[in-house]
């Protein structure tokens, strides 16, 4: 009999996935990731195409075994992590829409609706949480209620992306604990549903899946699923985690008053703590384990800002980094390290779609401050003019990063010219199920 000594590790992020296998000695052992495109159909929106997950997961995982020399009968169980996104799918998982992302700020009206007709304390004394669009899912689901009656109607299950994998794997619908602290309709404490405000928000408690444990088994491989995948058919597959709650635990924060810093997509500071800390400047989240809770300050863009600035100023970069031999990150590396410390006092204030903790700022804009004579740095790479980076000088139209969905209008506030990211609609999001409209 094969021995099964490798672990898989899906990790469902918002601007790719990874997929990851490990010995038991936590060393990794093969890995393959694939990118997707945000969406942006109208100012403010931000969405994504779940079936771009799913297609992903296939592709790296057939990479993994077919490439890699991995053999799928050593892999004793699939986890699997997520970024924080929620949409609508039928009886076969199908989704309805697509995904509304927690860089999305079209519900800023609705989190006013459930202030007033929910109430922030019972939130709060529920879910640890403030009310607030973007981290939490409930204010979005509130906009599908008043904005697309059809979709709650017709909908099984609200998914999230950890889910939505599972249950392309399994058959199987549910919702992992950590990820259920981020509805604001679950107990924190409990981890259970509370379908009272579900039923008030306008939701059928119908469409909440099943809550489970993080190292919960919660299914098997189907032989669909291995057929797509390359993954042995039977192999036991968990209730998986957020993003955030498994990075911290991968960077060694498992004890009460452990701190950890991870940054992918978003940043944030998490610690451990044997209780939820009820302070409205905080997000608090069930742990992967019973009785443990991880207390996050988090920023809602770090290394999305990293591929906005690639995508807006690098073309050429991208263009020279080829030629080199070598990937746009550790070319953009390689510039980095020439740069003088300081950067000669430019400041970038990361805030493409709003803030979370502590400032909770859907209206915080990004902002490049102190622009000035470092102008030649943004836009030629270096003082010696080698045109590693460009984009428009002025003017509010669609820059060269159209297709990310910003745009780069240039403002003067005084003597200091800044560069003041923005929102556009983009004809390229036309693919993958129909925004949410």
């Amino acid at each position: 009999m094969m021995h099964k000594d490798l672990l898989l590790g899906i990790d469902v992020g918002t601007t790719g996935t990874k997929c990851s296998v490990y010995d038991i000695h936590g060393k990794r052992v093969a890995s393959a990731y694939r990118e997707y495109p945000m969406l942006h159909p109208r100012p403010g929106w931000t969405e994504q195409d779940p079936s771009r997950w799913w297609d992903a997961v296939c592709c790296n995982l057939q990479t993994i075994f077919q490439s890699q020399d991995i053999d799928k009968n050593r892999i004793a169980a699939v986890g699997t992590s997520s970024t924080n996104a929620v949409f609508l799918a039928d009886r076969q998982g199908q989704p309805l829409c697509n995904a509304i992302s927690l860089h999305d700020q079209r519900s800023g009206t609705q989190v006013e609706w459930l202030k007033e007709n929910i109430g922030e304390e019972r939130i709060r004394a529920l879910a640890a949480n403030r009310i607030a669009n973007g981290s939490f899912s409930l204010p979005a689901l509130r906009w599908l209620v008043e904005n697309r009656p059809d979709l709650i109607k017709g909908a099984h299950k609200l998914m999230v992306p950890c889910g939505y994998v599972i249950q392309k794997l399994t058959g199987e619908f549910t919702m992992n604990r950590p990820r259920m602290s981020l509805t604001l309709m679950a107990d924190i404490r409990t981890g259970q549903w509370d379908t009272e405000i579900a039923e008030q928000t306008g939701l059928p408690a119908r469409l909440l899946p099943s809550p489970c444990g993080s190292a919960e088994i919660v299914g098997t491989v189907t032989q669909w699923a291995a057929s797509m995948t390359g993954l042995a058919a039977g192999t036991p597959v968990t209730g998986g985690t957020i993003d955030t709650v498994a990075a911290t635990i991968g960077a060694g924060a498992v004890d009460e008053g452990d701190f950890a810093l991870t940054i992918g997509s978003s940043g944030r500071l998490c610690s451990i703590a044997g209780q939820p800390m009820e302070d409205p400047r905080l997000l608090n989240l069930y742990g992967a384990y019973d009785g443990q809770y991880i207390i996050v300050q988090s920023t809602n863009n770090a290394c999305v800002s990293l591929r906005w600035f690639r995508d807006t100023f690098g073309r050429e970069a991208a263009r020279q980094a080829q030629a080199a031999g070598c990937g746009i990150y550790p070319y953009l590396d390689r510039l980095a390290d020439t740069a003088p410390a300081g950067a000669g006092g430019l400041i970038w204030l990361p805030y493409l779609a709003g803030e979370q903790s502590p400032v909770w700022d859907t209206r915080a804009r990004g902002v490049f401050y102190g622009a000035g004579d470092r102008l030649p740095i943004l836009y030629k790479g270096c003082p010696g003019g080698s045109g590693i980076f460009t984009a428009p000088l002025s003017g509010s139209g669609p820059g060269p990063g159209c297709q990310t969905g910003y745009h780069t209008p240039w403002r003067r506030r005084g003597q200091q010219p800044s560069v003041v990211p923005d929102i556009c609609r983009c004809a390229g999001n036309s693919c993958g199920p129909a925004p949410v409209q």
